[in-house]
């Protein structure tokens, strides 16, 4: 097992081949030429269609790559976790024996996970008999695990629709002549002093366009159609010219000519088109303006349901996004307007209940999501946040991951999808997954030129390794400085600019209800965008914001998320007569929410209803018996340790123990290993308190406990 190790980042597998090896181009070709590739730029092939056509992950070598060896021998998973082993080497010749021996070798080589399918892969085609039948027989012999051969044709065929591999490895001519047809994009950026010279042009752009005559002609005409064409003709001219908020100005004049030919159906959906743009920034009052459109358009074509539908959207989406508490009616009253109302609605409903960690919401809506994501004519990162949520809610991530991995969704949306699994694999403690999923996402982003999300995609990885690798976490600050100096970028999920900045200044001016809509704006947004660091500072300020409006119960849920012990604690003793039930979160995933949580009942020891003490103290029983098998990650050098917190809490309730649990606490702190001379145990103060108030309300336990008093530490923390 020893000779298996992970295939690194800088490894030349996932290098550039050394030179496109063109292929003599005549007619259409049908196979690539893999045999005139060097042995090297072979094996990056093979491990290119692994990575970005079969989307595997995780990779590990055996062995170490060398001329001498002229072979890959690479194992990977699915995106369904099944293990994948690849033997490959560019044979001049290969037949039924070089089958034989490659099935004998990866029968006798130990690998470091399961392997489902074993390829082998060789740069020529296979086509005797004698190679067709061994490759069938040894098949027979390996099931389950299927067999398969990569040759030239095999190879050929699964790289058919990847015309950028190809042009990679062979060249364009040889992507052109082989591949599916296809269009090589090339995005176009003017440079950033025509821009500012352009927008500096804000004079009187209907007079420099010449729009401004077809507007007045548009107002002196008489004829309805006539004048709307004139009004759009001017519009069109500020478009063309870089001016669209200029042109906008002029919507409302457009939209009231069209409800006069007859056209207040088109005019509603454009209007309606535009508020989800405004509301996608975060330009709630602009929305509400759009929507004040719709109103007029309602008066003026009385009669028309699609208006009427339209207008009903906008009053639905509104309700949703101006909520501060982040209410979300039932999925079905959702069900209304066109196709893409319904998904935006859907949209910002489910990660409204995602930012807010509603999972009954949720799961209620999977039949839903399922089916809104299959409607074709949505936008991509549309449907991709619809199977985002289905994935989160599900569990289920192998189909999704698969289509990312595979470059079906394209760099872009790689990217978010791995940083989203990212969150996902930390919310439930998979620690080094997540570092990985975050480290391939932010590389993704790079590709597709989105700098924001790859610096924010970096920090969320540092900012992760505080809870699970601490003091590591500047091993990547200058990859991130570095990533932030490469400039800015559109966000491929929009997001509304200085939201977080927005509900800070509200709650400093006491408009406690905006400063929580924008609060919820920017935890949605964050948690959309797999911002760790973002989420966590959401959390922090919409907790503040609830507890000044008096909703302890949903900013007690907030601070847990966030790990804000500090902020449980004063929560907890400023409510000296309330108690706050936070028992549902001690089911949490992950230790910092359960540690959290424990540390608000320890503050609220005293109010804890006489029915709930048994559950609470069989729980608090239950993270004792965890702690010394193991079995629950922790950090107890820090504040959010649930093992530590757990004991706080038993400080608190040690008193209203039944006697079966206060012997089975006792009998935790009796087994604990002892303690060297000058050290402390970090909950040492805490077990004290525990034994102490067991010795008062437990008289047949005394003589147990007053002992273990006694030879308690000398030196404590503080």
């Amino acid at each position: 097992m020893a000779d298996w190790h992970p295939l690194p980042l800088g490894s030349s597998l996932n290098g550039t081949p050394s030179a496109p090896t063109s292929a003599p181009v005549i007619a259409k070709l049908e196979l690539l030429p893999f045999n005139a590739l060097s042995w090297e730029d072979f094996e990056r092939l093979q491990w290119r269609v692994m990575r970005d056509v079969e989307g595997l992950r995780h990779a590990r070598l055996y062995g170490d790559r060398g001329q001498a060896q002229f072979g890959l021998d690479i194992v990977a998973l699915a995106p369904d976790n099944s293990g994948v082993a690849l033997q490959s080497k560019k044979y001049t010749r290969f037949g039924a024996a070089e089958i034989k021996a490659a099935v004998k070798k990866f029968r006798t080589t130990d690998r470091p996970f399961s392997v489902d399918r074993l390829i082998i892969g060789v740069a020529r085609t296979v086509r005797s008999t004698g190679a067709i039948e061994e490759l069938a027989k040894q098949g027979r012999t390996l099931r389950p695990i299927s067999l398969e051969l990569w040759d030239a044709q095999e190879l050929s065929h699964l790289l058919r629709g990847r015309p950028e591999i190809v042009i990679e490895f062979f060249g364009l001519p040889t992507a052109e002549a082989f591949c599916l047809p296809f269009k090589v994009d090339m995005t176009v950026v003017p440079p950033a002093e025509v821009v500012a010279v352009r927008e500096a042009i804000a004079r009187t752009p209907e007079v420099t366009t010449g729009a401004q005559q077809f507007f007045d002609e548009a107002a002196a005409a008489s004829d309805p159609s006539q004048a709307l064409s004139l009004i759009e003709a001017g519009q069109a001219g500020l478009r063309d010219a870089g001016f669209g908020p200029h042109a906008a100005q002029h919507d409302k004049d457009r939209i009231r000519l069209l409800a006069d030919v007859g056209r207040a159906a088109e005019a509603a959906r454009y209007v309606l088109d535009q508020f989800w743009v405004a509301l996608d920034q975060g330009l709630s009052a602009t929305a509400q303006l759009t929507r004040s459109q719709l109103d007029e358009l309602t008066k003026l074509a009385v009669t028309n349901e699609h208006v009427k539908r339209y207008r009903r959207v906008s009053e639905v989406a509104i309700d949703l996004y101006l909520n501060p508490l982040a209410y979300v009616p039932d999925i079905d009253r959702l069900r209304i307007g066109d196709p893409i109302d319904e998904v935006r609605l859907a949209l910002l409903a489910g990660e409204t209940s995602l930012a807010n960690d509603d999972q009954e919401w949720l799961t209620k809506a999977v039949p839903v999501f399922t089916e809104l994501s299959c409607i074709s004519s949505i936008d991509r990162v549309l449907r991709t946040r619809l199977r985002l949520l289905l994935a989160e809610t599900t569990a289920d991530w192998s189909e999704l991951l698969a289509d990312a991995r595979k470059l079906n969704l394209g760099h872009d949306l790689l990217g978010l999808v791995t940083a989203r699994y990212a969150r996902d694999c930390a919310l439930h403690q998979k620690f080094q997954e997540a570092d990985l999923a975050w480290d391939e996402a932010s590389g993704s982003a790079s590709l597709a030129r989105q700098w924001g999300e790859a610096s924010t995609w970096i920090f969320s990885r540092r900012a992760f390794r505080a809870r699970w690798n601490p003091f590591t976490s500047d091993d990547l600050l200058p990859l991130q400085t570095a990533i932030r100096r490469m400039g800015t970028s559109s966000p491929l999920v929009p997001a509304a600019d200085g939201a977080y900045e927005d509900a800070l200044a509200a709650l400093s001016d006491q408009k406690l209800r905006s400063a929580a809509i924008s609060a919820q704006r920017a935890l949605r947004d964050a948690v959309t965008a797999s911002d760790w660091v973002g989420e966590e500072r959401a959390r922090r300020a919409l907790a503040t914001i609830l507890i000044e409006s008096d909703e302890p119960a949903l900013a007690a849920r907030h601070l847990v998320r966030a790990g804000a012990t500090k902020a449980i604690d004063a929560l907890g003793k400023s409510l000296p007569r309330d108690f706050i039930d936070i028992l549902d979160d001690l089911n949490a995933p992950n230790y910092w929410t359960v540690g959290t949580s424990y540390r608000l009942i320890a503050a609220q020891a005293d109010l804890v209803p006489d029915e709930r003490v048994g559950a609470v103290s069989e729980r608090l029983v239950d993270e004792l018996a965890a702690a010394e098998t193991g079995t629950t990650p922790d950090l107890p050098a820090f504040a959010t340790s649930r093992y530590n917190n757990s004991v706080k809490a038993l400080a608190g309730m040690a008193d209203r123990l039944d006697a079966t649990r206060a012997d089975n606490v006792l009998s935790h702190f009796e087994g604990q290993p002892p303690v060297e001379e000058n050290h402390y145990r970090y909950h040492d103060e805490d077990e004290a308190v525990v034994v102490a108030k067991i010795a008062l309300t437990h008289a047949p336990l005394v003589e147990r406990a007053v002992p273990h008093l006694v030879l308690q530490p000398v030196v404590h923390v503080t």
